[in-house]
């Protein structure tokens, strides 16, 4: 995730790994997807990969505005 977003806005990221703390979770995984298409009828259309682009360029855009 980090990698497409230094790609889309064009700048290195900084990026400060610190140890775990205690209560940290080492692995996590999230499927709203399959809720939200059973809750709302909703699927997403836009792969994250094309997404992140389109927001930052949708960002930019709106900052200049």
């Amino acid at each position: 995730m980090i990698a497409l977003i230094e790609k889309a806005v064009g700048r290195a990221a900084v990026v400060e790994e610190q140890p775990a703390q205690p209560g940290d979770v080492v692995c996590t995984f999230a499927d709203v997807s399959s809720q939200a298409r059973r809750d709302l009828a909703y699927a997403p259309s836009v792969p994250v990969a094309e997404g992140i682009p389109r927001f930052v360029e949708w960002y930019r855009q709106e900052e200049n505005a």
